[in-house]
């Protein structure tokens, strides 16, 4: 994960994440402070951090967005700097798949303090997928990915600004894939070279460094 901080701090300054306005494709946007944008799942076990129970364990904490980073990840310092942690919560990084690579991506991102997620996969877990995907458990089974991963990551953040492709990558939504985020990492299954051509191609095009 600090290694790939580097990368980040490379991109283009001038791509960042979207703040605080609503991006396409969202299916619920709930504001908080300091700009954030999260959104919930429709689905019954949504990880909301605006429900009874996580507002509790929240305050309990003395958990905010605006404190988060100084409270929940104060021994990434001496790796990182402060510095590095404020610029990593204002990054965005978009992972193509969420099997055994991308899955432990992000969440090793997440809890390196990265503040922005755009993340895809078609598929659901299945058996075969508990020897190496982090997501892969008894529950998950047969759950999309995305939507896994997705409650995965806000259990560690809550405040973290994430949107899913639950239907792949493709010509019709890479650039939506790509928009507002500092890298693209590849979690993409080695069979599927045409959309890693194109995947790499329109990162390339817009500035986006790619690490695989």
């Amino acid at each position: 994960a600090w290694a790939l901080q580097i990368q980040i701090e490379c991109a283009n300054p001038r791509i960042t994440p979207q703040r605080g306005g609503v991006n396409r494709g969202a299916r619920v946007e709930k504001r908080v402070p300091r700009g954030y944008a999260y959104r919930a799942k429709e689905s019954e076990d949504a990880m909301d951090p605006h429900n009874i129970e996580w507002s509790d364990t929240l305050k309990k904490w003395g958990l905010t967005p605006e404190n988060y980073v100084l409270k929940a990840l104060p021994r990434n310092l001496g790796v990182l700097s402060r510095n590095d942690q404020a610029r990593l919560a204002r990054r965005g990084v978009a992972i193509a798949g969420m099997g055994g690579v991308g899955g432990l991506h992000l969440i090793t991102l997440a809890r390196a303090g990265v503040g922005a997620f755009h993340i895809s996969d078609f598929d659901r877990f299945e058996p075969a997928n508990f020897n190496r995907q982090y997501g892969a458990r008894i529950p998950t089974l047969g759950r999309p990915k995305t939507d896994v991963l997705r409650a995965d990551a806000l259990a560690v953040n809550p405040f973290l600004d994430i949107r899913s492709f639950d239907r792949g990558i493709n010509a019709e939504n890479v650039d939506a894939f790509l928009d507002g985020v500092d890298l693209f990492l590849d979690g993409l299954d080695f069979f599927v070279p045409e959309v890693r051509r194109l995947v790499y191609g329109r990162a390339r095009e817009k500035g986006i460094p790619v690490v695989t």
